[in-house]
């Protein structure tokens, strides 16, 4: 998101915006920060690829299998699987 501030700006606000709804819903909401899940993930810093690699080996077949590619969205795929269990490991 950084990379182009064209696109950042807007991003963050409509992030902060979500934020603050949520918030007025009552719903509890935990911020978890990229890095911490990339931490959690691989034990130290990583990038897409490293993402996709410490993913288990029944998961990724079943993202392959289902067409996702690196460049198709197998990365946030791999993102999110790590982020539901970092939140699941830390807050439960």
């Amino acid at each position: 998101m950084a990379k182009n501030s064209t696109t950042a700006r807007p991003l963050g606000g409509l992030y902060f915006h979500m934020i603050i709804e949520i918030r007025k819903l009552c719903i509890p909401i935990n911020i978890i920060p990229p890095k911490s899940v990339k931490a959690f993930a691989v034990k130290g810093t990583a990038k897409k690829i490293d993402m996709i690699a410490a993913l288990p080996e029944d998961i990724y077949e079943k993202f392959s299998k289902k067409g996702y590619k690196k460049t198709t969205g197998l990365a946030d795929l791999a993102d999110a699987y790590f982020i539901g269990k970092f939140r699941r490991t830390k807050w439960n």
